[in-house]
C-alpha cells in the first residue's frame, strides 16, 4: 500500500476479489482519541476473459442466402442466449444476478459476443459462414 500525506490518497497494490469489503479510515487526535472518519465498501473485480462463444444452426433455406442460428455466449459462470441471423439478434435467456455485462449482436454476417465489467471488455467474433454453409452440394 502508498499513503500520501499530501492528498490522503490510498494506493492498494495487487487486489484480488478476496480484498473486497468494508474498510475504514481512523484519525488520532492530539490527546490520543481515535475516531472514524470514512468508511468506503471496495467491491474488486477481476479483468473479464476472452468470452465463449458458440453457435448451432437452427434454420437454412434452400439458396443458402438466409441463415438462423442459436448463439450462446459465456463468460466465467454468465452467460446469455439469443437467436440471430445475418442482421439481428433477438433476445432468448440471459443468466440471472451476473457481474459481467455480456452482449450478442450480429453485424454484416458476423455474430460478435462481449463480455465487460467496470474493469475491462473483451470480444469474441465469428462469421455466421462458419456454421451457415451448404449442408451438401444440392443446396450450393
Amino acid at each position: 500500500m502508498e499513503f500520501s500525506t499530501t492528498d490522503l490518497s490510498l494506493y492498494i497494490k495487487d487486489l484480488t476479489e478476496t480484498d473486497s469489503g468494508v474498510y475504514s479510515a481512523e484519525a488520532t487526535d492530539t490527546e490520543g482519541q481515535q475516531t472514524d472518519v470514512a468508511k468506503c465498501n471496495l467491491h474488486v473485480q477481476e479483468a473479464v476473459p476472452k468470452p465463449t462463444l458458440k453457435l448451432k444452426l437452427l434454420q437454412l433455406n434452400s439458396s443458402g442466402l438466409s441463415c438462423k442460428v442459436s448463439v450462446n455466449c459465456s463468460v466465467r459462470d454468465s452467460w446469455v442466449s439469443r437467436t440471430c441471423d445475418q442482421v439481428q439478434c433477438s433476445q432468448v435467456q440471459l443468466s440471472p444476478g451476473s457481474d459481467v455485462d455480456l452482449s450478442v449482436e450480429s453485424d454484416n454476417g458476423t455474430i460478435f459476443c462481449s463480455g465487460s465489467n467496470a474493469v475491462s471488455r473483451e470480444t469474441q467474433s465469428e462469421p455466421l459462414t462458419s456454421v451457415c454453409k451448404c449442408v451438401t452440394l444440392l443446396l450450393c
